[in-house]
């Protein structure tokens, strides 16, 4: 359909179709699976469904969904992720890669550019 993007219509297939298995792909969602190292750190956003889709069980992709949406709000923010100031502020220091952040210098960069680089 015009005007319906991938997102939306994998809400659509998910929330009131009830097809498990289906991972909406949404900024944070997608800047967050790159950035602790979920999927590649220059995978588009079909890539990046393509690897939560094999990695999350279907039942519950639902829940992975809403919630990386979360935690993208108020601890993994594009500009400003919570472990810039305190990586104990953040509930996943401990598993994350931090692609394309730098808590040592202050930098935050999208993870495709921080692919590219050798910082």
């Amino acid at each position: 359909m015009k005007g319906v993007g991938p997102k939306t219509a994998d809400c659509v297939l998910l929330f009131a179709g009830g097809r498990e298995g289906v991972f909406p792909v949404d900024t944070h969602v997608h800047r967050i699976a790159r950035r602790i190292g979920l999927a590649p750190a220059d995978a588009d956003h079909e890539t990046v469904r393509d690897h939560l889709e094999a990695a999350v069980p279907g039942r519950k992709c639902g829940f992975g969904h809403t919630a990386m949406i979360q935690f993208g709000r108020e601890y993994c923010t594009a500009r400003r992720p919570a472990c810039l100031d305190d990586p104990e502020a953040c509930p996943m220091a401990d598993c994350c890669d931090q692609v394309g952040v730098y808590p040592e210098t202050g930098v935050v960069e999208d993870p495709a550019a921080a692919h590219d680089t050798d910082r």
